[in-house]
């Protein structure tokens, strides 16, 4: 797995950063840098990510939604199955599932630069 990830940075490096100030979806391989704090989101899905190749990076920062029923932090999903989904560095706050994955395989969450357990 760090093979594939080493490949990966190679060929997307970290130049090829997209920044994220506000909710969004992701719909293209690369790596995702949240750049702010999102508080108090009223959408029912924050971050919705539908693209294998991809590594979220919440930066240390907070995204917080207003504690409503069946909404998402971050929501990993697509028809087709995903692979190589690294979330991390990113606090969830309010929301009903703070990050959900389905479909996807060979993802990790991680907290800073170790895994959650």
């Amino acid at each position: 797995m760090i093979t594939i990830f080493l490949l990966f940075f190679i060929l997307y490096g970290f130049a090829k950063a997209d920044t994220i100030t506000n909710c969004t979806e992701i719909n293209s391989p690369g790596v995702y840098i949240l750049q702010n704090d999102i508080i108090n989101s009223t959408t029912s899905i924050c971050i919705r990510i539908n693209s294998s190749n991809v590594i979220f990076n919440g930066n240390d920062h907070v995204i917080d939604g207003v504690d409503n029923d069946d909404t998402y932090g971050i929501f990993v999903n697509s028809s087709q199955q995903l692979t190589n989904v690294t979330v991390r560095n990113v606090r969830l706050t309010d929301w009903y599932v703070g990050v959900y994955y389905e479909n996807v395989t060979n993802s990790t969450i991680k907290k800073r630069n170790s895994e959650i357990e």
